[in-house]
């Protein structure tokens, strides 16, 4: 099995603890870039600082996820990490970037069965201080199911994942205007426990209002490979479900429903750019929709006014890479940068 490019592939087995220390291990470079990072400069300090809340914190995921935690303290072990920094690296409720981000895209194929797919956008240089992984768990009876997931080094978010029971989902960053306690479980780690756990569509749902949430705020696109497919507006901690069992669905970077539609916390230059990539996939939808793999391919790589591939300039972000979950065969198809111009490599569960 190859790296996708510049995105290493790391497979893991056994334990929770025993999967995070092998990610650690195979990760330890890109995590420690991820560290010194502009956007993780507060996490000495917030540490040191608020005690209380790193208790609480810790409590709350030993107690309501504890094999997690344990994956998570394996992590730490593996990279050399303090197991109070690779904890708050995958709990934090940051805000909206300012950089508009992140295209999922959905259908119901005839031949190719679900499609969940994204093309993955950042800032322009933002890739190469932040890398990101393909990694593969297969998780010691009594675990889960086995996943892919594609994510920052260092994360354990279900946010772009698929499992072995034909569960998908993709996210679009987007931001939240309501209150949350910061010590409840971070939106990330419900979703990488629900997708573990998840046997359908219904499972991930409920699986991922177990608990109170904490985090960014998200639009999620899942499905399953019964052909049940759902978009999940994540203003946490309120979850607005819209678009159910459509055969062909998306989502940018800010809610449509009515209830939450001012609540997304984006700059009003990022929601005008978001709003219009929406616009150009409705045009899609109701000039020349998809019905099959190909089609979606040719979306997620097209260049017309306001599509999902990007190159910077007035789209302002550049996409660092496009996924294809196949819920049907259990392939996860990658690009790494644009896909206009580099082929998907094919992983399987």
């Amino acid at each position: 099995m190859k790296d996708c490019g510049a995105i290493k592939y790391i497979e893991c087995q056994g334990t929770p603890y025993e999967m995070g220390f092998q990610y650690g291990t195979q990760a330890a470079c890109e995590i420690k870039k991820i560290l010194t990072g502009n956007a993780y400069k507060w996490m000495e300090q917030k540490i040191k600082n608020d005690r209380q809340f790193i208790e609480k914190l810790k409590t709350n995921i030993s107690e309501q996820l504890p094999d997690i935690y344990q994956e998570l303290k394996g992590i730490a072990d593996g990279s050399g990490q303090d197991h109070e920094t690779i904890m708050l690296l995958n709990h934090y409720n940051n805000p909206a970037f300012s950089s508009d981000k992140c295209t999922p895209v959905g259908l119901v194929s005839a031949t190719d069965g679900t499609i969940v797919s994204k093309n993955n956008d950042g800032a322009p240089g933002e890739k190469a201080q932040y890398p990101f992984v393909i990694r593969k768990t297969l998780p010691s009876k009594g675990f889960g199911f086995h996943m892919i997931q594609v994510t920052y080094a260092g994360w354990l978010s279900g946010l772009d994942s698929m499992n072995g029971a034909g569960v998908a989902n993709t996210h679009g960053s987007v931001g939240s205007a309501f209150q949350r306690h910061d010590y409840d479980i971070d939106i990330r780690l419900a979703a990488y426990n629900a997708m573990r756990h998840s046997e359908n569509l219904d499972n991930f749902k409920s699986l991922m209002r177990k608990f109170p949430l904490s985090g960014k705020g998200f639009n999620l696109l899942a499905g399953d490979a019964s052909g049940n497919t759902v978009i999940i507006e994540a203003a946490v901690p309120l979850l607005i479900e819209r678009a159910h069992n459509k055969q062909f669905l998306y989502t940018t970077n800010h809610y449509i429903s009515e209830c939450i539609k001012d609540s997304d916390g984006r700059t009003p230059k990022g929601k005008e750019l978001s709003k219009l990539r929406l616009g150009y996939l409705k045009w899609i939808e109701e000039t020349t929709p998809p019905e099959n793999l190909e089609d979606m391919k040719k979306i997620l790589a097209s260049h017309e006014p306001w599509a999902p591939c990007r190159h910077s300039g007035p789209h302002v972000s550049v996409t660092e890479w496009s996924a294809i979950f196949l819920t049907k065969t259990g392939t996860v198809l990658l690009a790494d940068n644009n896909p206009c111009s580099n082929g998907y490599m094919e992983y399987h569960i």
